[in-house]
């Protein structure tokens, strides 16, 4: 069995251009939602008083942090998984959903003592909407 030098470099160069590629995507997708955002946030600035934007701008803030949380990891395990890969892509789907569900609960139960702290009841109206 003999290896052929040239064989190796090809598979190399191979890999580091799907890497590179896969990394390309990566950062347009995350600049992306980031102007977006900064887009939405300009809109949302100019079309709203105030006080409303401070409200929204809350709310939406604690969305983002509830999402970070729910975020368990699950999605980039399941894509170095090599074996049951169904059965895993199953149970990622249902502990997804049970925690999503589980925060939506939480969200609703806490609205109004985050209202109450804040001094502004409109946040409560606000939490249940987004959750």
């Amino acid at each position: 069995m003999t290896v052929e030098v040239g064989d190796d470099d090809s598979k190399y160069k191979e890999i580091t251009r799907k890497a590179t590629h896969g990394m390309a995507w990566n950062y347009l997708s995350f600049g992306s939602g980031k102007i977006l955002n900064l887009v939405t946030i300009s809109i949302l600035a100019h079309i709203l008083p105030p006080e409303n934007f401070g409200v929204v701008a809350l709310a939406t803030l604690t969305m983002d942090y509830l999402s970070v949380i729910n975020d368990l990891g699950l999605g980039a395990a399941l894509i170095q998984r090599k074996r049951a890969v169904e059965d895993s892509a199953n149970t990622a789907f249902l502990l997804n959903l049970l925690s999503s569900t589980l925060l939506t609960l939480i969200t609703i139960l806490v609205a109004p003592l985050a209202a109450n702290f804040s001094t502004n009841h409109r946040l409560r109206q606000f939490y249940a909407g987004l959750a």
